[in-house]
Order: C-alpha cells, then structure tokens, then sequence
C-alpha cells in the first residue's frame, strides 16, 4: 500500500512539473490548426454502396449516390442537366452528407432503347474546399449504351479567351432556329481551359450550339448570352470526329426608349437604353416647331405648335434605328410650358474664367430672342446687354463681344 502511495503521488508530482514547463515555455497556446495541403481532390463515388452506374435495361428507381466525404448539394434545379431532357421535374436531395438522392416524377415516362445521361455539373461539391464533382450518372433503357463522343474548344471571339461554364447543346431537330424554340437532345459543358466532351452519344446528324446560358432555362432568349455555331451540321458516327474549335460572341444591345416622357404641355423627356448615336428627331407637321438636347442617353424635348392637330414624333438613330410616337392632341395652341426662364448651367468653373475660353450660360429652355432678357454681363464692372444665341444649342446664351468698345 505504502509503494503504490508512492507512486501516487510521484505521477502527480511529474503531470505538475510537466503542466508547469509547457505553460512557461509558451508553447502551449490556443489557436486554430494551421499548415497542411490544401484539399483539392472532388468528393470520389463510393460504387460498391450506390446506385450502379451504366445500367442496361434501366428501371424508373430511385438513384442513390454516396460518396466518401461529406458533401453539399447547390442549386440542384439549374446545375443537373439530364439528356435526353425529361418531361417532368426531378427531385435531388442530399441524405446523411455523404448521400444524394435523385427520384424521377411519378408521371414521368422514361423513352425505350434510349441513353440518358444526368450532369450533375457543379451541384455536387465538398462541404469544406467547395471542388465539385462534376459527376455523370448514366444508364441505357435498352440493351447497349452509346458509346460515341464529341470534343472541342471554345474561345470569346475577341478577346480569344476560353469561354468557361458554357453549355454544349446538340439537337435532332436541324432547323436554325430550334435553339430558341426546343431543348437539347444531348448537353455537355466546358471547363476553365474552354474544353468539353459530350460523350454517350448515338450516331446521326445533329445541329450545334455552344451558349452561357445565364437563365438556365435551355433556351437562347437573352442578348446578354454568349453564343456560337458552326458553319455546318454535325455528323457523329464510328469513325473519329474532329475535335470543334467554336468562337462564342454576344449580340450587341438594340437601341430602345427604356422610358417616354412626353405631355401636351410642350416638353418632355426621352431615356435610351443607352447614348443614341446621330439621333435626330423631326415632327410629322411642319406647323410644329421642335427643338431637343441630346445628354448622354437622355433627350429632352420641346415643341411648339399652331393648332390642337395630333402629331407624330420620329426618330432616327445610327444602326438602323427608327421609332415613330404619337404626340396627342392638344386642346390649344401650345407655347414651351416653362413659365420661368431659369439658369441651369454655365461654363465657370469655381466661379473663375479664362480670358482665353468661350463664356456661356445654359438655361432650362430653349431661347427664341434676347429682346426681353433682364440679364447683363459685366466686364470691368461695365454692363452689356447684348446678347447672343448659340446657333449650336438654343439652350445657351453668350456675351456678344462684338459689341464690346474697341
């Protein structure tokens, strides 16, 4: 008893001298673990506890995939693209972390003898680092699988940067304009280097599209998506298909009125999309007198007319740009609506002039005659009064220095 005491009471002696160095050499601080390599590996398929992939003769099932890490499921609805696209909505969830689960809609009737394929593209990814997976599940409701495949490249037509994160899009249907009316039969994706392979493709005669499709609705309906084509069908059979090199480009925004302004008070304001080049604006009757400003992507207006007829307002733009409104009918004769006359803007800069710089003075309405203008300019403390019209802009007036004593 008196030996195992001992002993006692040495171990609690040796943890006190222990606790006592390491608090004194200052190694034992509390912090966050540092160091290591950086997981750059995506989540692997566990296959011997999932669903089997490349089934034949596959059943409508519910498709479980595990995986040997936690993971998380991000917008499962845009990233899983399945081709041929289905009828009904899917369902994807994730179970336990390591779990997804994919189940087909009740109504949803699979086509016979067809391959499908399911793109999980970036929904699957690691819980901590965020490497997707870009996992493929695919399965033949026939006796084979198809086995064909098509590669390529895409490039910004400009820049000839790799376009990253665009859709491949094949279809059966060879009209021009089915990217904007159907879906694709096949879909594949393109990586950071602008590369993509579609694979389990049939043989046949398809048409291509390359687009970033922004809205993830397999359609081709915003200018703001980047799109390309070749310049011919594309045949997919046995023998070996050259890879596509593509160049994507944007169509450029059309000119539009984004917001009209206009009164029966004689002024109104017109917003473009953006700045109208060589715009030019001109009434339908010559009884209207109409004078306009263009700044930047605004355009004010104002007009004068003789009698209370209705009249047109039409447009003309650089790019074959043209649009016509209808100005209504006034119930009497019209003069510019602005009652006062005021100073909007001049040419001082903090109050200071260069003798060597134009001096003018903007008003907010279009000037017709100086005769009855309470305004002088004074120069060595001497009044002038004449003043002049910009024959330019109707908006700014100026000293007449042609009136100045010599």
């Amino acid at each position: 008893m008196q030996t195992v005491r001992f002993l006692s009471l040495f171990s609690l002696f040796y943890l006190a001298l222990s606790l006592y160095l390491v608090s004194s050499s200052g190694c034992a601080q509390i912090g966050p673990l540092s160091g290591g390599y950086k997981d750059t590996i995506p989540p692997q398929l566990d296959s011997l506890n999932s669903t089997p992939n490349y089934q034949l003769f596959f059943q409508k099932q519910e498709i479980e995939l595990v995986f040997d890490e936690f993971i998380k499921l991000q917008d499962p609805n845009n990233q899983i693209i399945i081709s041929p696209p289905l009828e009904h909505r899917f369902t994807a969830s994730t179970k336990k972390y390591k779990r997804v689960l994919f189940e087909f809609d009740e109504e949803e009737v699979l086509k016979e003898n067809i391959t499908y394929t399911i793109n999980f593209g970036k929904a699957i990814s690691d819980f901590t680092e965020g490497n997707d997976t870009n996992f493929r599940f695919v399965f033949s409701t026939g006796p084979y699988i198809d086995s064909l495949s098509l590669n390529g490249k895409v490039v910004e037509a400009k820049e000839k940067k790799p376009l990253e994160d665009a859709q491949i899009f094949l279809y059966d249907n060879l009209t021009d304009s089915v990217v904007y009316k159907d879906k694709p039969l096949y879909v594949g994706f393109t990586d950071k280097e602008g590369k993509f392979k579609i694979e389990n493709l049939k043989s046949g005669t398809y048409k291509l599209f390359v687009l970033k499709d922004i809205n993830y609705n397999l359609l081709y309906d915003n200018p703001e998506e980047w799109i390309a084509f070749p310049d011919s069908l594309i045949e997919i059979s046995d023998s070996t298909n050259a890879p596509q090199k593509l160049y994507a480009f944007m169509e450029e925004e059309q000119l539009r009125i984004e917001e009209e302004e206009l009164s029966q008070k004689g002024v109104g304001t017109l917003t473009f999309n953006f700045p109208p080049k060589d715009l030019s604006l001109k009434a339908s009757s010559d009884s209207v007198r109409l004078y306009w400003n263009q700044k930047e992507e605004k355009v004010d207006i104002w007009y004068q007319q003789i009698h209370s007829a209705s009249w047109k307002l039409i447009l003309e733009a650089s790019d074959g740009f043209e649009d016509t409104l209808r100005i209504r009918t006034a119930s009497k004769k019209i003069k510019a609506s602005l009652k006062e006359v005021l100073v909007k803007e001049t040419s001082l800069v903090s109050n200071k002039q260069m003798p060597d710089e134009a001096f003018w003075v903007e008003m907010n309405s279009p000037i017709e005659t100086t005769d009855s203008f309470k305004l002088s300019f004074f120069i060595d403390s001497i009044a002038y009064k004449s003043i002049g019209i910009d024959s330019i802009s109707e908006l700014r007036i100026y000293p007449n220095l042609d009136t100045l004593p010599k």
